[in-house]
């Protein structure tokens, strides 16, 4: 394990780079890790990066790994008194809900529960939908902060400071990031040392210790089967609401997937080679990144091949690859 006195740092304008060996890693098992995920990405250790592969400056959409950054966001809008709370109601926000969605609270929309464009009331029911996330993001961006989507994202008391190099964008549609490989790591990062940036703490620790858990209660409901009805016209360009299926009950909160036990993992954690702080966020198209706080490690990757996800299978790729980028820790 590491030593008490391991420097931790933090990227300036540039990540600063180190070799594997020099962060107690094994450089020829990246090296095998990177070939079997493929894409583009970077692995970061201590906060140096000690493995990149492909073009990891290279900007792509990140889909549903952009979920986090918008739970950063509520955080930030709590924190400048432009949210209650996440109990708060959306619908505070002159959204002309129907009688079954005007109690949808932020952490519902946060944690895929709000029912919107569903059958079921606001927190009876997971349900992956990306009308509820696109409802979420547009509350954010349009209603509280009411900004251009990048100057919120990129706000000096926000973001900013994490220094992104490679001109992050968010798509005019959909609200999603379109991000390198190597930015993306600055936002796990970030996550990754609970708000603290430099000698700065962005976000207070506490947002951290309470909602870096699963916030889906282990005996949630799964949405019902019935069409969508987006009545107030929000779009997506992604119809389903469960692309995740009945997965996430148990093992979901505010925009990552843990490693737990589930409703559909009932008898084995999410990742059972993986240390029980693992945490990942997913998108399709392999637009993955992890975290492991206890190793300060991050392995971000894009477009990459990551298999089907399938908690509690030891046999996934999923858990194949965490275990080799565990076990390239030198302990």
């Amino acid at each position: 394990m590491l030593s008490a006195d391991h420097e931790i740092v933090f990227p300036g304008v540039e990540w600063s780079q180190s070799t594997p060996e020099k962060q107690e890693m094994d450089g020829m098992a990246l090296d095998r890790l990177a070939e079997q995920i493929e894409g583009r990405g970077v692995v970061i250790r201590n906060g140096y990066v000690v493995k990149h592969w492909g073009a990891e400056q290279r900007r792509g959409d990140w889909y549903s790994s952009s979920n986090p950054l918008f739970s950063s966001l509520l955080f930030f809008a709590i924190e400048e008194g432009r949210v209650g709370g996440v109990q708060e109601r959306a619908g505070e926000y002159l959204w002309d809900f129907d009688s079954k969605d005007r109690e949808i609270q932020f952490s519902q929309l946060a944690n895929m529960t709000s029912g919107y464009a569903r059958p079921e009331p606001s927190g009876e029911a997971w349900a992956y939908s990306n009308f509820g996330v696109q409802l979420f993001h547009m509350t954010l961006l349009d209603r509280v902060f009411n900004q251009p989507a990048l100057s919120v994202v990129l706000g000096r008391n926000r973001l900013g400071p994490l220094q992104f190099q490679d001109r992050p964008a968010l798509r005019e549609r959909t609200n999603t990031l379109v991000a390198s490989a190597r930015d993306f790591g600055r936002i796990a990062w970030f996550w990754c040392q609970k708000g603290k940036w430099g000698d700065r703490q962005l976000l207070p620790k506490h947002y951290f210790d309470r909602f870096m858990r699963p916030h889906v209660k282990i005996d949630q409901t799964v949405t019902l089967q019935a069409e969508d009805n987006d009545y107030l016209q929000i779009g997506t360009e992604r119809d389903e609401s469960e692309y995740f299926g009945e997965h996430g009950p148990g093992i979901y909160g505010y925009g990552w997937w843990f490693n737990a036990k589930g409703r559909q993992n009932a008898n084995q954690v999410t990742w059972p080679s993986a240390p029980h702080d693992t945490l990942m966020s997913i998108g399709i198209r392999g637009n993955n990144a992890v975290i492991i706080p206890s190793l300060n490690l991050v392995l971000v990757s894009t477009y990459s091949k990551w298999g089907d996800f399938s908690p509690g299978d030891a046999d996934s790729l999923y858990n194949r690859y965490l275990e080799e980028l565990v076990n390239a820790v030198k302990r």
